[in-house]
Protein backbone atom coordinates (compact mmCIF):
# COMPACT_ATOMS: atom_id res chain seq x y z
CA UNK A 1 0.00 0.00 0.00
CA UNK A 2 1.14 3.45 -0.72
CA UNK A 3 1.01 5.92 2.04
CA UNK A 4 0.29 10.04 1.11
CA UNK A 5 0.75 12.15 3.84
CA UNK A 6 -0.13 15.77 3.60
CA UNK A 7 -2.59 18.29 5.53
CA UNK A 8 -6.17 17.29 4.56
CA UNK A 9 -8.48 20.11 3.76
CA UNK A 10 -5.44 22.30 2.18
CA UNK A 11 -4.71 22.98 -1.37
CA UNK A 12 -1.42 22.17 -3.11
CA UNK A 13 -0.07 26.04 -3.11
CA UNK A 14 -1.00 25.53 1.07
CA UNK A 15 0.25 21.97 1.69
CA UNK A 16 3.65 23.10 -0.55
CA UNK A 17 3.99 26.22 2.35
CA UNK A 18 3.13 23.64 5.31
CA UNK A 19 5.56 21.13 4.35
CA UNK A 20 8.46 23.40 2.90
CA UNK A 21 8.70 25.09 6.16
CA UNK A 22 8.27 21.99 8.57
CA UNK A 23 9.64 19.24 6.83
CA UNK A 24 7.91 15.45 6.26
CA UNK A 25 6.55 14.86 9.70
CA UNK A 26 4.82 11.81 10.60
CA UNK A 27 2.08 11.17 13.99
CA UNK A 28 3.62 8.46 15.81
CA UNK A 29 3.51 6.92 19.03
CA UNK A 30 6.67 6.82 21.13
CA UNK A 31 6.61 4.30 24.46
CA UNK A 32 9.46 2.41 26.24
CA UNK A 33 8.18 -1.20 25.29
CA UNK A 34 5.43 -2.57 23.61
CA UNK A 35 3.95 -3.50 26.75
CA UNK A 36 3.28 0.47 27.47
CA UNK A 37 0.70 2.85 26.41
CA UNK A 38 2.62 5.81 24.88
CA UNK A 39 3.61 9.42 24.29
CA UNK A 40 1.92 10.98 20.98
CA UNK A 41 4.57 12.55 19.06
CA UNK A 42 5.94 13.81 15.77
CA UNK A 43 8.47 12.66 13.57
CA UNK A 44 10.75 14.10 11.09
CA UNK A 45 11.70 12.40 8.01
CA UNK A 46 15.44 13.33 7.70
CA UNK A 47 17.52 11.80 4.48
CA UNK A 48 20.37 13.53 5.31
CA UNK A 49 20.19 11.17 9.07
CA UNK A 50 22.27 8.12 9.35
CA UNK A 51 20.54 7.25 12.60
CA UNK A 52 17.27 7.83 14.35
CA UNK A 53 17.11 9.66 17.06
CA UNK A 54 15.47 11.05 19.95
CA UNK A 55 14.88 14.61 21.65
CA UNK A 56 16.94 13.43 25.26
CA UNK A 57 14.24 15.15 26.48
CA UNK A 58 11.41 13.09 25.81
CA UNK A 59 13.66 10.24 26.08
CA UNK A 60 13.95 11.04 30.18
CA UNK A 61 9.93 11.96 29.80
CA UNK A 62 9.49 8.38 28.33
CA UNK A 63 11.93 6.52 30.85
CA UNK A 64 13.69 5.29 28.07
CA UNK A 65 16.88 3.03 29.28
CA UNK A 66 20.34 4.16 28.11
CA UNK A 67 22.07 1.18 26.71
CA UNK A 68 25.56 2.88 25.19
CA UNK A 69 27.17 5.79 24.57
CA UNK A 70 28.04 7.04 20.81
CA UNK A 71 30.09 9.68 19.11
CA UNK A 72 28.32 10.68 16.21
CA UNK A 73 28.83 13.32 13.90
CA UNK A 74 25.43 16.06 14.02
CA UNK A 75 25.44 19.43 12.59
CA UNK A 76 27.41 21.10 15.46
CA UNK A 77 30.04 19.05 14.74
CA UNK A 78 31.31 15.91 16.94
CA UNK A 79 29.35 14.93 19.84
CA UNK A 80 28.75 11.85 22.54
CA UNK A 81 24.96 10.75 23.25
CA UNK A 82 23.28 8.45 24.81
CA UNK A 83 22.02 5.95 22.64
CA UNK A 84 18.50 4.81 24.00
CA UNK A 85 16.35 1.27 23.36
CA UNK A 86 12.69 1.91 22.87
CA UNK A 87 9.46 1.42 20.07
CA UNK A 88 8.19 3.94 18.05
CA UNK A 89 4.16 2.71 16.65
CA UNK A 90 3.64 4.54 13.39
CA UNK A 91 -0.28 3.50 13.06
CA UNK A 92 -0.35 5.76 9.43
CA UNK A 93 2.13 2.94 8.20
CA UNK A 94 0.63 0.30 10.55
CA UNK A 95 4.09 -0.64 11.83
CA UNK A 96 6.58 0.04 14.87
CA UNK A 97 10.08 0.16 15.07
CA UNK A 98 11.62 -1.17 17.98
CA UNK A 99 15.93 -0.80 18.86
CA UNK A 100 18.15 1.94 19.59
CA UNK A 101 17.57 5.63 19.18
CA UNK A 102 20.08 8.57 19.35
CA UNK A 103 19.99 11.02 21.94
CA UNK A 104 19.78 14.80 20.38
CA UNK A 105 18.43 18.10 21.35
CA UNK A 106 15.86 18.19 18.70
CA UNK A 107 12.92 20.29 20.29
CA UNK A 108 13.32 24.17 19.90
CA UNK A 109 10.98 27.20 20.32
CA UNK A 110 10.52 26.51 15.98
CA UNK A 111 10.84 22.60 16.11
CA UNK A 112 7.58 20.36 16.52
CA UNK A 113 8.90 17.14 16.29
CA UNK A 114 10.75 14.39 18.94
CA UNK A 115 11.81 12.21 16.69
CA UNK A 116 14.29 12.22 13.65
CA UNK A 117 13.54 8.88 11.64
CA UNK A 118 16.88 8.59 9.37
CA UNK A 119 18.14 6.34 6.83
CA UNK A 120 17.92 3.05 8.65
CA UNK A 121 14.02 4.18 8.77
CA UNK A 122 14.06 4.73 5.05
CA UNK A 123 15.78 1.85 3.91
CA UNK A 124 12.69 0.15 4.17
CA UNK A 125 10.75 2.00 2.01
CA UNK A 126 10.12 3.80 -1.26
CA UNK A 127 10.01 7.57 -0.44
CA UNK A 128 8.70 10.43 -2.58
CA UNK A 129 8.96 13.83 -1.79
CA UNK A 130 6.47 15.87 -4.24
CA UNK A 131 6.96 19.11 -3.34
CA UNK A 132 5.06 21.42 -5.33
CA UNK A 133 2.22 19.10 -4.65
CA UNK A 134 3.49 19.38 -1.13
CA UNK A 135 2.77 15.58 -0.48
CA UNK A 136 5.36 12.46 0.43
CA UNK A 137 4.48 9.35 -0.21
CA UNK A 138 5.95 5.97 1.88
CA UNK A 139 5.65 2.29 0.76
CA UNK A 140 6.81 -1.15 0.96
CA UNK A 141 8.42 -2.55 -1.90
CA UNK A 142 6.67 -5.79 -2.13
CA UNK A 143 3.75 -3.66 -2.00
CA UNK A 144 4.82 -1.65 -5.22
CA UNK A 145 6.15 -4.68 -7.37
CA UNK A 146 7.14 -8.09 -6.45
CA UNK A 147 8.88 -8.04 -10.19
CA UNK A 148 9.79 -5.99 -12.59
CA UNK A 149 10.11 -6.81 -16.38
CA UNK A 150 10.57 -4.08 -19.67
CA UNK A 151 9.89 -5.04 -23.01
CA UNK A 152 12.10 -3.29 -25.62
Amino acid sequence: MIHQFGPAGQDSHERKLTLRSNGPILDVVAKPSSKFAGLNCKALIDTGASVNCIDNNRARKLGLIIIDYKIIQSASGQIKTPVYIGVLDIPELQISISGQFYGAELVGIEKIYHYLLGRPFLSDFIFSYNGPEGILHLAKPSNILTETTFDE
